[in-house]
């Protein structure tokens, strides 16, 4: 493996000229190249989610995989969340519905009830 911009410098010349350990060296770029990756496909998800406001993870995912990127839909989600780019939902507004002159009660809806049925309370029709 070759460091970036020296040519002919192995990693293991490099760690000697630095007086650093490969265990080291190793530790260090295993935490810090998923940064970098990360940054490249954070990149792409601004770039649909700035694109396409109401798209989700899957549809970003969509997207992703047409440009050649197989990335998972945690992976999406956990970036999308980091940067505030999920698209929320609103809530729909009920229908409105036409106030009524009188107060409805349970009493006044069973009185229209009963009134349908061509008898008033059940109690008065016993005699």
């Amino acid at each position: 493996m070759q460091l970036e911009g020296k040519a002919g410098l192995s990693i293991l010349e490099a760690c000697d000229a630095a007086r650093v350990s490969r265990a080291g060296f190793y530790r260090h770029f295993d935490e810090h190249l998923p940064l970098q990756a990360d940054t490249e496909l954070r990149q792409q998800i601004q770039q649909i989610c700035l694109d396409n406001r109401c798209y989700g993870s899957r549809r970003v995912i969509i997207e992703l995989q047409k440009l050649g990127l197989v990335v998972n839909r945690k992976r999406v989600m956990r970036l999308m969340r980091a940067d505030n780019l999920l698209c929320l939902r609103t809530q729909r507004s009920s229908k409105a519905v036409p106030s009524l002159p009188w107060p409805v009660t349970r009493e006044s809806s069973m009185l229209k009830k009963m009134a349908r049925m061509g008898s008033s309370w059940p109690c008065q029709t016993a005699r």
